[in-house]
């Protein structure tokens, strides 16, 4: 029996004439065997009935993490490699939720160089066995364009020399969209008393970043190291610190337009800060977020 599997993920489109609650279905999938020429992308809103006829997609290239990589990590080494010879160094990957920027790829061995949490995305730690997606433009799309927070279903069908897979023999993904291209950018260089991910902070907690901008780089993989672009107008940040033990709120900020703020707070123990962008009501769809152990002075 021919089988599907693929992911669905809401598709990064960003333009200053469309509505911020506009959102976007695209899938991306690796073939099941080697018979799979192709397949079709089918949806439909939730329940709604019939599933809609379906949008030609090509298999993506992708392969798996060797090992874990923290939130720092830019070598991996990939296993179980399809089509990696077709992958452009400066593309766009994606490691579970977090899009990463291709600088290397030796598509014998497998070894990677990548550029972390690009476009409205944040560092995160990814285990071993993590796929990895070279996007690219390698994605299909039903090209509709629906409201924020509609549940779609999708079904893939695997396109072989023999015919289409019945469609009552593919597995269902639903996926709610996010309104994800009119989020305002997470902020990059997110650092707290001037480290990235530092394990303790004495005293007062300063947190800085960097300003992104949806609009300005939306046609470039800019990666979380690189300086400030933008700020994309009326965007500002908000800061919470909280206990790590039972999630009280010690500290908080909002409205803010730089790139930096003190967190003052009498606690001792492990605390967690987290940093996001906020736009016209709409946040990033990604928070920074870091735990560490706050010592007095």
């Amino acid at each position: 029996m021919v089988q599907n599997w693929g992911l669905m993920r809401g598709c990064l489109k960003s333009h200053s004439k469309l509505s911020p609650s506009a959102s976007w279905l695209s899938a991306v999938a690796v073939a099941p065997n080697a018979q799979s020429r192709s397949y079709a992308l089918t949806s439909r809103v939730a329940g709604s009935g019939a599933f809609t006829d379906g949008k030609a997609g090509d298999w993506c290239p992708s392969g798996l993490l060797t090992t874990a990589i923290g939130k720092q990590g830019t070598q991996i080494l990939i296993s179980s490699p399809s089509w990696l010879d077709a992958v452009e160094l400066g593309s766009a990957a994606i490691i579970d939720d977090e899009i990463v920027r291709i600088d290397a790829l030796d598509p014998d061995t497998g070894a990677c160089t990548i550029a972390r949490a690009c476009a409205d995305t944040v560092p995160q730690p990814h285990a071993a066995g993590a796929r990895i997606w070279f996007y690219g433009d390698n994605a299909a799309s039903d090209d509709v364009a629906y409201t924020m927070n509609t549940t779609l279903d999708a079904k893939l069908l695997t396109n072989t020399s023999e015919g289409q897979l019945d469609p009552s023999l593919a597995a269902v993904d639903s996926l709610q969209l996010q309104g994800r291209q009119g989020r305002p950018y997470p902020p990059g260089q997110f650092q707290i008393g001037g480290q990235y991910y530092p394990t303790s902070i004495t005293g007062d907690v300063t947190i800085t970043w960097a300003h992104r901008d949806r609009l300005g780089q939306a046609d470039q993989v800019i990666d979380t190291l690189f300086g400030s672009t933008g700020p994309e107008p009326g965007k500002t940040y908000s800061v919470r610190l909280r206990r790590a033990d039972n999630q009280s709120v010690l500290a908080s900020e909002t409205g803010i337009t730089g790139t930096s703020t003190v967190a003052v707070t009498d606690y001792v123990g492990q605390v967690i800060v987290e940093l996001w962008s906020v736009r016209e009501g709409l946040e990033s769809m990604q928070k920074h977020q870091h735990q560490f152990e706050r010592v007095d002075v």
